[in-house]
């Protein structure tokens, strides 16, 4: 069997250079790849959990390398990166560079109720760059039936930073700004232009119509 540095070495030099190009027949062996190892996997973990010659204290001893992890590889994500989001990147809608799209956009979301709860979860889950959150509320009890982001113990809090702060634990690489106040023709235009995207998550017709309408005069 190979050394583990052996392995790492193979893995990384016959593995990135597939990463550094974006076609159907990469993508299709990366994804075969992918499925080899998946096999292996299973295997070896079925074969760890019924040895008893295995010491769980020497293993908690090697810690893993984040510096190296957190590195870009040559198709500019990190290996990281590639673990968190590997099973969206063998899809060939995505791939590497529907996944450096990804990474490179931004979303407000305006609401953090019922609606803008699972799209900021959703959103941060698949690797949004940039995530902004705009909302005057706080957390009641009588939010949590629908509102999934939301916390007992966010009780009382703005909406907005409980819905940020939920954003961070899912995915602390997505940076998120919350603003702790309702959207109005005064402030609208400004917050608007620093994103890519605005997800209408109100409920009520006002706050609708002023979405809109900033929304076409700054050709969001």
């Amino acid at each position: 069997m190979l050394e583990l540095e052996d392995l790492d070495r193979l893995l990384r030099e016959n593995v990135d250079k597939y990463m550094a190009q974006d076609n159907d027949s990469c993508n299709e062996k990366l994804a075969k790849c992918l499925a080899i190892l998946e096999h292996h996997s299973k295997n070896i973990k079925k074969h760890l959990s019924t040895s008893t010659d295995i010491n769980p204290s020497k293993c908690s001893q090697i810690p893993p390398d984040s510096n190296k992890q957190n590195i870009p590889t040559k198709c500019g994500l990190s290996l990281t990166e590639i673990q968190r989001y590997s099973r969206q990147l063998i899809l060939p809608e995505l791939r590497v560079c529907g996944q450096l799209k990804l990474r490179k956009s931004s979303v407000l979301i305006v609401g953090a109720g019922g609606l803008g709860c699972p799209a900021a979860l959703y959103l941060a889950a698949s690797g949004i760059g940039r995530l902004g959150i705009i909302d005057a509320d706080t957390v009641d009890l009588s939010n949590l039936h629908r509102q999934i982001a939301h916390k007992e113990r966010k009780l009382g809090e703005s909406k907005a930073k409980s819905l940020s702060q939920a954003v961070t634990d899912l995915n602390t690489h997505v940076n998120v700004t919350s603003y702790d106040s309702s959207l109005s023709s005064h402030n609208a235009l400004d917050i608007f232009e620093n994103y890519d995207v605005i997800i209408d998550a109100t409920d009520n017709p006002a706050t609708r119509y002023l979405i809109n309408d900033a929304c076409q005069l700054s050709s969001k």
